[in-house]
């Protein structure tokens, strides 16, 4: 958004085919004052994933639990 901006773009929308919804990529977007619209997201693709038995609902769980703070995911999923 950044470079596009600094070349003269006017950039005030984001279209996306599938998008994790990542709290801090999401924060990014509010601040550059950017809509994101999204295809599919994250938990709509592990609820289809779900209920085709393609994943368990523990992996699903799991999944979710990585999404909301990626870089802690290990100490999370571990208990520390």
């Amino acid at each position: 958004i950044t470079a596009l901006r600094q070349a003269g773009v006017c950039v005030d929308a984001c279209a996306a085919i599938f998008s994790y919804g990542l709290p801090d990529a999401l924060i990014a977007f509010e601040q550059a004052e950017v809509s994101l619209t999204s295809l599919v997201t994250l938990p709509a693709l592990l609820q289809c994933a779900t209920a085709s038995a393609q994943i368990t609902s523990s992996q699903e769980a799991d999944v979710l639990c990585w999404a909301q703070n990626p870089g802690l995911w290990p100490q999370a999923k571990n208990g520390v």
